[in-house]
């Protein structure tokens, strides 16, 4: 028993170890906070400070501003769309000044702690359970912060470019799992970056397909159930607004 017992505070003792190197190797950058509420700034600086998980993505695409910015300020809108055309499977739905939002076996809530041009920034909450994690009575508990940043070039012949950086940051609340994660993280490094910057990815994909194609990109959403007619309508005119030159 004594045997048993050393063997696994060894094996705890590597985990802790290799948790401590993982995080090492991957030192959060911490974002700028100022202007946030003094929750949100304390919640961001509690999840920068020591994140299980952090993945960067750089998006470039052709588009009419105005149409990603609508789709930015109305995630629920844009996520309806995104499932609508069967392009993503992400669920939004506004509650009292923040958002419910649903995908697979995650689900939580999230806001906005910043939101200006140029830059929004998100904090979440939520939960992930899928059936083996029940069947072994776990439950991971996380807490995220999203950064993004925009910048627009000048239009040209073919529209458009913009630039969009993501910065995404995830802190496991339970103590085991957040050594476990950090552990398989470089393991399955693209599962993580896709699931963390998913919803946040949203918006320049529609506003990509709306100015490649704006007649077949409208056709298709027309035919969604359940969107805000007057949200919809608002959504046509930007997007119809002038003709769209081709572009990738």
């Amino acid at each position: 028993m004594a045997r048993i017992h050393r063997l696994a505070t060894l094996l705890l003792g590597a985990l802790v170890l290799l948790g401590e190197c993982a995080f090492a190797s991957e030192k959060a950058i911490p974002p700028s906070v100022e202007g946030y509420s003094p929750g949100d700034r304390e919640m961001a600086a509690a999840i920068v400070d020591r994140p299980t998980f952090q993945a960067a993505r750089k998006l470039t695409f052709r588009a009419d501003p105005d149409v990603f910015r609508f789709l930015i300020d109305q995630p629920d809108f844009a996520a309806a769309v995104s499932r609508g055309i069967g392009h993503d499977r992400f669920t939004v739905l506004p509650e009292k000044g923040r958002y419910r939002i649903f995908h697979g076996h995650a689900k939580g809530v999230f806001w906005a702690a910043e939101r200006r041009p140029g830059r929004a920034a998100y904090l979440a909450k939520g939960v992930y359970e899928n059936p083996v994690f029940a069947w072994l009575g776990i439950v991971v508990r996380a807490r995220s912060y999203v950064v993004e940043d925009f910048t627009w070039a000048a239009p040209g012949n073919s529209g458009t470019s913009g630039f969009v950086s993501i910065r995404a940051y995830l802190r496991v609340e339970n103590v085991i799992l957040d050594w476990v994660f950090r552990i398989i993280a470089p393991l399955v490094r693209k599962a993580f970056e896709d699931k963390l910057t998913g919803a946040y990815r949203i918006a320049p994909d529609l506003s990509r397909m709306a100015h490649r194609d704006a007649d077949g990109f409208l056709e298709k959403v027309r035919k969604i159930e359940g969107l805000d007619p007057a949200r919809l309508s608002a959504f046509e005119k930007l997007v119809k607004r002038r003709p769209r030159p081709p572009g990738p």
